[in-house]
């Protein structure tokens, strides 16, 4: 039972509500004024119709309706106010800059009238503008380069007056390179220039200076700092105790495919020397634009904010205190890219911000106003309720009807998709901007069905409520149990603990359940907190009935063998939770066949064995592929019977083999059977985690990690891997189970642990699937995608008193947008809190969207024939050098081409004989394919490993 409803809200405007936001005909507003009424005055620039920019001048009410818009500007020029002052008695300054390299001054009436026309003051670049305390002179700074076309910059202040002259000027050198980037004119009529500079061509690292100056212009003093990093300077700030406060952002070039860049925070005394350096470390790139002060010192900083080095921009608020602590942080804007340009404190305590947004209206670039109360909220317009089960089937909220909690409902509009969970008494709240929204729950699983479904929603005014509730009833009667099981690390020779979390999403009761669990050949369970019986090899823990929307946790340990085993190598751990019955409707078009994989290695060789299980034979052919390291050996087409079966025989010499093969279309399940052997024949590890593992289904999960030596505690990793070692490609639609580790390196217990992970605009967070973690968690989802997982009372203990118990973890599954197309990358990294201080970043994770198949070095010729014969090694490994053997063809050259696992040919030659020595002096600790070619037509293959040394 569905029903549509279209809730119209119309309130008039009465007083200022909570926020607002409004766009313009301009393109940006660079500089804000608050007027003593509470209008705003914004400057910036607007083109028309593709023609260029004027300077742009517009006032709005209270609550940002436009009361007038100005342009200005010569024909043909493109021009853009960069700074909005206050003239005497209601009037306008604008400084600005035009194409052609000069800093313009304009004059306008309280109302946007002409009263000094544009002028050109001078040539140059201006950064930044500010009034002396007479009201009479602008003091202005920038950039002026010193010749025409000259890359080396000086640093440029001027003090100009009211009619756009200027009244004095100077430049001046430091560094290889300088900018003035802030200006603030003193009461006794010096003036502090804050800005950057580039040391010399060996060390081009950016660093800032202060520069003084007298009324004159007349330099009085001159400060220049060097430190590790590069900074930007946004401004300079007077503070009440006499102090300056300057604000910008620091980052590093160490790592130059993912920088790193912070809110930074200066505060010097009256002489230039620092008295604290601060950074406000968060994801992303933050890059701050402007900076209001309120009465007791606190800080609100506007800007503009990136995940990745070409993502696109957010806007930015957040609050620091006196001391430069941060104490909130929000971003603003849609689905494209939005800055924040300016900030003004309001009366209120609120905050007035202008800027540019094109994820608004028509999607092209507007100028942006918006309106925030004191904590950065900015809608008034809620909408609220409680998602609840509807038992009695009669789509209304009855007192008896259990509450729904951690549900995901998401309000949908021109802006985007925002995100929301239920607590634990059901309750979801969203706050909105005007327009229309459709607000939805998204069931856990097909089994459920809201009696609602997309409910637009439309706010014409301000400070408007709904209570809108969803009622969920039962699709059908089945339990859905889901099983999660991770591992946080495995070390040889060590005791691993193993979590496995279970769930049960279904209908009804999901009575006896049992949990199976197969530990990786060389892992001997030691212990449980959960009984269990064994079956063979299987662990079967017995977790008895499980109610509808409810389920547990139990743990193991398991010993990692020492002399079998070596470093890196895969380990693979299965558990698969039963009921597993599929209750959906099975698709008319299956034929019934079930293809499974198995395989084992037999000495040098690895046989693989695909067999059709199902009911049915295939109704047509699919093709299976075989890959060894990152090349594929073979790609072949089968088409089985039922019972049939067919076999494969490599031999790998120590590479990893990946055997994959699809299901038929219309197979109920989710797997996709995949096999992987690895060190067969050979040492050989690290490409067992290219390709998804065969856990697509909610009943079954599989846990691959390799094992490893030292590691970071705080880290997040992301599986699978994907083909290429560095771009790491997987298909659009793929799921990747995400592994954040943290751990308390402090020196005192933290009792509470919070992790936050703004996810990638190509993830899809109505796929999330909830994982299994060390200790109790609260997962929320926020905003436009923002996962929170809260571990209340957690008491971690710091890693000097309790090392193991120091340690925890959190696993979630999310699969990226099935509709991405090939080259977007998936960055992904996350923020963990220990109590209430600074965040730990982890590094970030990388996957790019393409067809991993294709990404692979193919080695036999097209259309895939028959395998060619394999080279023999000896030895293989091998450290200084190898023996290389093949059959003997014909009298004439053999061309032999030595491949690298990206796929580069790194060195070849010829030869008379069907034998070659190797050596490997330049490719020690290197993984090479070999192709042998006679006549053009390949006679040989193989697979070498250089040992480092």
């Amino acid at each position: 039972m569905k029903y549509l409803y279209l809730i119209c809200l119309c309130l008039p405007l009465h007083v200022v509500a909570q926020g607002w936001q409004r766009y313009y005909e301009g393109d940006r507003l660079f500089s804000l004024q608050v007027r003593p009424d509470g209008s705003l005055v914004a400057a910036g620039s607007r083109s028309d119709g593709g023609n260029p920019s004027n300077i742009y001048l517009l006032q709005t009410d209270v609550y940002g309706q436009l009361l007038w818009e100005q342009a200005y500007g010569a024909a043909g020029e493109t021009e853009s106010a960069a700074v909005l002052l206050p003239g005497a008695t209601g009037t306008w300054q604008i400084v600005g800059n035009n194409a052609n390299g000069q800093i313009r001054y304009l004059s306008t009436s309280n109302n946007g009238q002409i009263q000094q026309p544009l002028t050109n003051v001078t040539n140059g670049t201006l950064y930044h503008a500010a009034l002396r305390p007479d009201g009479n002179t602008t003091m202005a700074c920038g950039t002026q380069t010193t010749s025409a076309g000259s890359n080396v910059t000086r640093a440029w202040t001027s003090a100009i007056n009211t009619a756009g002259q200027v009244i004095w000027s100077r430049t001046d050198s430091i560094g290889i390179s300088a900018v003035a980037n802030a200006v603030l004119p003193l009461d006794n009529g010096a003036t502090l220039v804050a800005g950057t500079y580039n040391r010399s061509a060996q060390n081009p690292n950016s660093d800032f200076f202060l520069l003084k100056t007298d009324e004159n212009g007349g330099l009085t003093a001159n400060y220049t700092y060097e430190t590790p990093e590069n900074e930007r300077i946004s401004g300079i700030y007077p503070m009440n105790n006499g102090t300056y406060q300057m604000v910008g952002s620091a980052y590093n070039t160490d790592n130059p495919t993912y920088l790193e860049e912070d809110i930074w925070l200066t505060r010097l005394d009256t002489s230039g020397n620092i008295l604290w350096n601060k950074h406000i470390p968060l994801l992303g790139f933050q890059v701050p634009h402007a900076t209001a002060f309120l009465p007791d010192g606190r800080m609100a900083i506007a800007g503009e904010t990136r995940a990745t080095v070409n993502g696109s921009r957010d806007a930015f608020l957040a609050l620091a205190d006196n001391d430069g602590n941060l104490l909130w942080y929000k971003t603003y804007g849609g689905v494209k890219g939005d800055i924040f340009w300016d900030i003004a404190a309001m009366p209120d305590g609120g905050f007035a911000l202008a800027g540019q947004s094109a994820s608004f209206g028509d999607g092209t670039l507007h100028a942006w106003l918006l309106r925030t109360d004191q904590f950065g909220e900015v809608w008034q317009n809620t909408v609220s309720g409680t998602v609840a089960h509807d038992a009695i089937q009669n789509c209304q909220l009855d007192t008896s009807e259990m509450p729904l909690e951690n549900w995901l409902v998401t309000a949908a509009g021109a802006q985007g998709k925002w995100y929301t969970t239920t607590d634990a008494a059901g309750n979801y709240h969203f706050s909105l901007d005007t327009g229309t929204w459709y607000i939805s729950v998204l069931p856990f699983a097909t089994a459920w069905l809201p009696c609602l479904d997309s409910v637009p929603v439309v706010f014409s005014g301000i400070n408007d409520s709904l209570e809108l509730d969803f009622l969920v009833q039962a699709n059908y009667a089945c339990p859905v149990m889901e099983v999660d099981i991770v591992t946080p690390f495995l070390r040889r020779c060590f005791e691993n603990t193993y979590t496995v979390r279970y769930f049960n999403y279904g209908t009804i009761t999901a009575n006896n359940a049992q949990i199976r669990v197969l530990p990786d050949q060389y892992l001997t369970p030691t212990s449980s907190n959960w009984p269990y019986t064994t079956a063979g090899d299987t662990l079967i823990f017995a977790v008895g009935d499980v109610p509808i929307l409810q389920g547990g946790s139990l743990q193991f340990t398991a010993l990692l063998d020492c002399d079998s085993t070596v470093l890196g190598q895969m380990h693979c751990t299965t558990a698969h939770i039963t009921p597993d019955s599929l209750c959906s409707t099975i698709d008319p078009g299956w034929d019934g066949a079930n293809l499974d994989v198995n395989g084992y290695c037999a000495g040098d060789s690895v046989v693989l064995i695909l067999t059709n299980t199902g009911i049915g034979g295939m109704n047509e052919p699919l093709e299976y592929v075989i890959t060894e390291d990152q090349i594929i050996f073979k790609i072949q087409a089968i088409q089985l019977t039922a019972g049939e079966s067919v076999t494969v025989v490599v031999y790998p010499n120590g590479a990893t083999v990946t055997l994959t093969v699809p299901q038929t279309p219309g197979h109920p399940s989710s797997s996709q059977p995949m096999l992987v052997i690895e060190g067969c024949g050979g040492l050989g590890v690290g490409f067992a985690f290219q390709f998804p593992t065969n856990d697509g289904d909610l009943s079954t999960d599989i846990d691959c990690r390799p094992n490893i030596g030292s590691f970071d505690p705080n880290d997040k990793t992301g599986l699978p891997l994907g083909v290429d070692t560095d771009r790491h490609f997987i298909a659009a639609g793929t799921a990747i189970e995400y592994l954040i580790r943290f751990q308390n390196t402090g020196t005192d217990t933290a009792f509470r642990v919070e992790i936050r992970d703004t996810l990638a605009p190509g993830l899809d967070i109505s796929t999330l699937e909830q994982g299994a973690g060390s200790h109790p968690y609260r997962l929320e989802r926020l905003g436009m995608g923002v996962l929170r997982f809260v571990f209340d009372g957690i008491a971690l203990p710091d890693s000097l008193s309790n090392v193991n118990a120091s340690q925890g973890f959190v696993k979630y599954r999310i699969k990226t947008h099935k509709n991405l197309a090939n080259g977007v990358e998936i960055r992904n990294r996350a923020a963990i809190y220990f109590d209430f201080n600074l965040p730990v970043i982890t590094a970030s994770t990388l996957h790019t969207i393409g067809e991993p198949i294709l990404q692979l070095l193919t080695i036999t010729d097209a259309p895939y024939a028959q395998e060619q014969a394999r080279i023999q090694a000896v030895p293989n490994p091998f450290r200084s050098s190898t023996r290389l053997t093949w059959p003997k063809g014909t009298a004439e050259n053999y061309q032999l081409r030595f491949v690298n696992t990206l796929g580069t040919i790194v060195f070849q030659t010829e030869t008379q004989d069907n034998t070659y020595l190797f050596d490997s002096q330049y490719f020690k600790g290197q993984s090479l394919w070999v192709q042998i070619e006679q006549n053009g037509q390949r006679v040989a293959v193989g697979h070498i490993i250089s040992l480092a040394h």
